[in-house]
């Protein structure tokens, strides 16, 4: 009966694991797509030759490079995706082992109803 529990607290503790990685992955999503809205707007900025690009900077406006900000952007884009995927396969592992949990605790649970001769 105690393993059966110790089973039980670990499947809740893997299911709650799951969902805070579920949620930071919807959230790192956002960025990228964020990342990506903002890349498309210097790639438009870049087609006006008298367009100026500003940073807020604190209270201040800076003046940057728009190179230079796409730059930076990819690699934010790269940073974000490489988070992402890290997150899948960190998910997939997280799923794998719950099946094996839940596999466990049902054979455990057979295993009890079984009628002792």
């Amino acid at each position: 009966m105690a393993a059966l529990r110790g089973m039980v607290d670990d499947l809740r503790s893997k299911q709650e694991q799951w969902s805070k990685h579920v949620a930071l992955r919807r959230s790192i999503a956002a960025q990228l797509q964020e990342n990506e809205f903002v890349r498309e707007e210097l790639e438009a900025i870049a087609l006006e030759p008298a367009a100026v690009l500003y940073k807020l900077h604190g209270p201040c406006l800076l003046r940057k490079r728009t190179a230079e900000a796409k730059e930076n952007v990819k690699q934010r884009q790269d940073l974000l995706r490489g988070e992402l995927k890290r997150l899948d396969d960190l998910l997939a592992g997280l799923e794998q082992e719950v099946r094996a949990l839940q596999q466990r605790i049902r054979e455990q649970q057979g295993h009890m109803e079984q009628p002792r001769s």
